[in-house]
């Protein structure tokens, strides 16, 4: 079964024992199919330690060779929780697990509404996985349901990453959860930022573009091929211009499929967050931003995405720019 096949199974899991039998039905797989005796070469013979002296009923008594053979034949080791159930939890458990958690984590803080968000931080990558879409819609509305509303319509961020200080084990010391604030924000925040082609993938108008929130105060750096966009009867100007005037043919190629008004990097407390614009998600040029390998791809224009040192943005399918904090 290949890796691909293994995540299916992982997201969608069908037939699967609860977690609790798992132990009970290999231990009658085990009685039905009884294992051979294990056998040992000669190899294995000649590396065994020397016989041990155990004390007994008469005093001090060797172990020889043969009883030891015994003992190997007839020995079936036990194996420990964790590797029993390591494969068999799904990823509906896991989401349900988490959430279990998160909702004791809030049970102290109920009165109090004013965060800004989650982070939750996956560890491993199999784990990362579980957390996707559907997770989110579920969290949100168990937000709602304990009275949360901050929560409800705060951010959900995402990382595969170690977890800060602040976060709370909400899932076997893989996955950990932190209640963002705006304190926690503004504090964890980038204040200056790196755009640029990514491997050739394009042309700006200009070599690359410093997002400095400081000195520019800005709350929206507009993304779009050439200067200005009209479209749709909506005036702006672009912050960050990709070349319409480009003459290399390789390069044109790839810039004429970004929409004059294709994305925003928007500030928002003291962060950067992608938003797609409705020139970037019409027409299959949903705009894009890809993190440690994976795609994320947004297809509405009514949320915005925390971008992170490292990310790639995809506009058009064609032009890639690179996202890099500076400080």
């Amino acid at each position: 079964m290949g890796f691909l096949d293994d995540i299916k199974k992982f997201l969608n899991p069908k037939d699967e024992p609860a977690k609790d039998n798992v132990a009970e039905q290999k231990n009658e797989q085990q009685e039905k199919n009884p294992e051979p005796p294990v056998q040992q070469t000669v190899s294995e013979q000649v590396a065994q330690p020397e016989p041990q002296e155990e004390s007994g009923v008469g005093g001090t008594e060797k172990v020889t060779a043969e009883q030891k053979e015994t003992t190997v034949e007839n020995h079936t080791e036990t194996p420990k929780p964790e590797e029993q159930n390591s494969d068999k939890v799904s990823a509906p458990q896991i989401r349900a697990a988490v959430i279990k958690k998160i909702s004791a984590l809030l049970k102290p803080l109920l009165g109090k509404d004013d965060f800004k968000g989650i982070a939750l931080y996956a560890t491993q990558s199999i784990y990362a996985i579980a957390l996707d879409k559907e997770f989110e819609n579920m969290l949100r509305i168990e937000f709602d349901n304990r009275g949360f509303k901050s929560l409800g319509n705060g951010k959900v961020e995402i990382y595969e990453s170690k977890p800060t200080a602040e976060a709370h084990d909400v899932y076997d010391n893989i996955i950990f959860a932190e209640i963002l604030t705006k304190e926690s924000i503004s504090h964890y925040a980038p204040r200056k930022a790196r755009i640029s082609i990514y491997h050739g993938k394009g042309s700006l108008k200009q070599d690359e573009y410093i997002l400095d929130t400081a000195a520019d105060n800005k709350k929206t750096y507009c993304i779009g091929r050439g200067d200005i966009s009209t479209k749709g009867g909506v005036f702006r100007e672009n912050d960050i211009v990709i070349d319409d005037a480009e003459t290399n043919p390789a390069i044109v190629d790839l810039n004429k499929y970004v929409s004059s008004s294709h994305a925003n990097i928007e500030v928002l407390d003291g962060g950067f967050y992608l938003k797609a614009m409705p020139g970037g998600i019409a027409n299959g040029n949903a705009t894009k931003y890809i993190r440690d390998g994976k795609v994320f791809k947004l297809e509405t224009d009514s949320m915005s995405y925390p971008l992170q040192d490292g990310d790639i943005i995809e506009l058009g399918r064609t032009v890639l720019l690179k996202f890099e904090v500076i400080e």
